[in-house]
C-alpha cells in the first residue's frame, strides 16, 4: 500500500561520534536522509528540500526504507512535523542568548585514513601529499536529485570566501565521490561550475570497489537504489597539517564556524609535529607540501636499497590544475657539512601523471638533508621555490 500524499519517510540519522561507537554491521546500515541544518539559511532551504522529497519518496515508498537484520526501521511523519523538525536547532543546549552554536564533533586528532584517487582533471591525488597544510574533506554526488550536495557545495564555497585569500590558498580542498555509478570527470566539472565553486577543489573519482573502503574509513555510506538514485550520507572533515582528523561537521554547518577552525589550524600549524624521518629501506616515505606564489609543491623522498632514493615533485597551478611542461630541479645538501649541492633535474613521471616529476639519486651519508625544489614555468623569470628537510637512515 502506498504512503499518504502528505507523509514523508525519514531515514534514521545518527551523529558521527555515535556511529563510530556502533558495531560495524550497524554502522553500515545508517544513512543520512533528511539532515537537520544548523543555521537559519540552511533551515529555510531544508523546508523546500523536504517538500520536494515528499513527491519523490511517495512515488517510490520502498526505496528509502532502512533495513537492519530482519527488521525494518521506519519513521513516518506528516509534512508539518517534518518541516518543524528541520526548524529545530541542532543542539538542545540553550542560554540567555539562544541556542549554543554547533561546533562540530572533536575527533581527538586520530590519523586520517590515506587514499590515492584521480580527480576531475585526471591528476593523481593522495591525501598524504598535502602534509604541511590543513585539508578540508567533504563528499559529493554530482547528479544528486536533492539539495544536500548543492547545499554542501554552497557551504564549502562560503567557508572559503570567509577566509583571507592567503588562508584559502593554504588549504587543500577535497571532495570524495559518493556516486561511482554516475560521477564522471565531466559531471564533476559541471557540478562544481554550476554550483559556482570558485576554489581549486579536487573532486576525487573512482569505482565502487575503490571508493567503498574509503567511505567506510570515514563513516560514510552510499546505496544505489533500483530507480538509479543514490541515497548517501555526507559531512565535512577538517584534517590538520600532520594528517590528523580534528573536527567533523554534519550537513548544515555554519561556514563561519568552519572558517574560524581552519584559521586556528593554520595559525597553529607551525607547532604541529611534521614527518621528518625515513626509517629503513622502502618502509617509510617522507612527504611534505609547501606553497609559493600561489603554486602548491608536494615533495616525496622514497628510500630504496644501498642509499638510493626516488624523488617525486608534484606541482599545481594557483587554480589547482596540474602544472605541466615545467623545468623542475632539486638541490640536495647536508646543513651540518660544507658541501656543494647535489643537483638533480627531474623529468615527467613515466607513466605520465599530470603535474608530477621524478628523478633517482643516491645519498651516500646518513643524517639530515635539505632539499631545495625549484620550478620554472614557461615565460616566468622567477622560479617557484620550496625547501624541505628530511632525515636519511642508511
Amino acid at each position: 500500500m502506498g504512503l499518504p500524499t502528505c507523509a514523508i519517510v525519514i531515514l534514521l540519522r545518527t551523529s558521527h561520534a555515535a556511529r563510530a561507537r556502533l558495531p560495524a554491521r550497524l554502522q553500515s546500515s545508517l544513512l543520512v536522509g533528511a539532515a537537520v541544518p544548523h543555521n537559519p539559511h540552511a533551515r529555510k532551504k531544508a523546508d523546500a528540500m523536504l517538500k520536494q522529497r515528499v513527491s519523490t519518496l511517495t512515488k517510490n515508498p520502498l526505496g528509502p526504507w532502512l533495513v537492519y537484520g530482519g527488521g525494518v526501521l521506519l519513521v513516518v511523519a506528516t509534512l508539518l512535523v517534518a518541516t518543524q523538525l528541520a526548524r529545530r536547532p541542532a543542539t538542545s543546549t540553550t542560554n540567555a542568548q539562544g541556542p549554543a552554536p554547533y561546533l562540530g564533533t572533536n575527533l581527538q586528532g586520530v590519523p586520517a585514513p590515506d587514499f590515492t584517487l584521480r580527480d576531475q582533471t585526471g591528476a593523481t591525488i593522495s591525501l598524504h601529499q598535502f602534509r604541511g597544510h590543513p585539508v578540508v574533506l567533504t563528499f559529493f554526488d554530482s547528479v544528486c536529485p536533492h539539495e544536500d550536495c548543492s547545499l554542501m557545495a554552497e557551504y564549502v564555497n562560503a567557508t572559503a570566501k570567509d577566509l583571507t585569500p592567503h588562508d584559502a590558498s593554504s588549504v587543500a580542498w577535497l571532495a570524495l565521490s559518493l556516486n561511482p555509478w554516475h560521477d564522471t570527470p565531466a559531471s564533476a566539472t559541471t557540478f562544481l561550475k554550476t554550483r559556482q565553486v570558485s576554489i581549486p577543489l579536487h573532486y576525487l573519482l573512482g569505482t565502487e570497489k575503490t571508493l567503498a573502503p574509503i567511505w567506510s574509513a570515514y563513516h560514510m555510506q552510499a546505496i544505489l537504489q533500483s530507480n538509479g538514485v543514490v541515497i548517501h550520507s555526507t559531512g565535512l572533515y577538517l584534517i590538520d597539517s600532520a594528517g590528523r582528523e580534528q573536527t567533523f561537521f554534519e550537513e548544515g554547518f555554519d561556514p563561519k564556524v568552519v572558517s574560524q577552525e581552519i584559521h586556528r589550524l593554520l595559525t597553529t600549524s607551525s607547532t604541529v609535529a611534521q614527518p621528518t624521518g625515513i626509517t629503513g629501506v622502502s618502509s617509510s616515505d617522507f612527504t611534505a607540501a609547501a606553497t609559493d606564489k600561489g603554486y602548491r609543491l608536494a615533495f616525496t623522498a622514497s628510500p630504496g636499497q644501498f642509499g638510493t632514493y626516488n624523488f617525486t615533485v608534484t606541482v599545481q597551478n594557483p587554480d589547482g590544475t596540474p602544472l605541466q611542461d615545467a623545468r623542475v630541479t632539486l638541490d640536495l645538501t647536508m646543513p651540518a657539512m660544507v658541501m656543494s649541492p647535489l643537483s638533480v633535474t627531474l623529468s615527467p613521471t613515466n607513466p605520465p601523471i599530470p603535474g608530477s616529476y621524478q628523478a633517482n639519486g643516491v645519498l651516500s651519508m646518513a643524517g639530515v638533508w635539505q632539499a631545495v625544489v625549484r620550478v620554472t614555468t614557461n615565460g616566468s623569470a622567477q622560479p617557484v621555490t620550496a625547501t624541505f628537510t628530511f632525515t636519511s637512515h642508511l
